[in-house]
């Protein structure tokens, strides 16, 4: 049988950290969260699997010239053995 889990809706804990152009997710088991890349945010948003809380994983860009910051992220994969996300900006 499957089961489904709502993430994200107007009941679902920090709703003020909405998605606005969700790109690519990425499964984190061993921290029990959701890794979504968002271009309208230009962030990270990391989604608590057991709450479906979100916070920001990374923080969003404010300018276009910010360094070290996102500026449209489209995808993300997890490279568990250096524990570390893999952003495709």
């Amino acid at each position: 049988s499957l089961t489904a889990t709502l993430l994200s809706a107007w009941g679902t804990p920090d709703r003020e950290n909405y998605f606005a152009t969700l790109r690519g997710i990425a499964l984190d088991e061993p921290n029990d969260r959701l890794l979504a890349t968002d271009s309208g945010l230009n962030a990270i948003v990391a989604v608590d699997l057991q709450t479906g809380a979100r916070t920001y994983f990374s923080p969003p860009s404010s300018e276009p010239d910010d360094e070290d910051l996102l500026l449209l992220p489209q995808s993300i994969i997890l490279d568990r053995p250096n524990n570390r996300a893999l952003v495709l900006d």
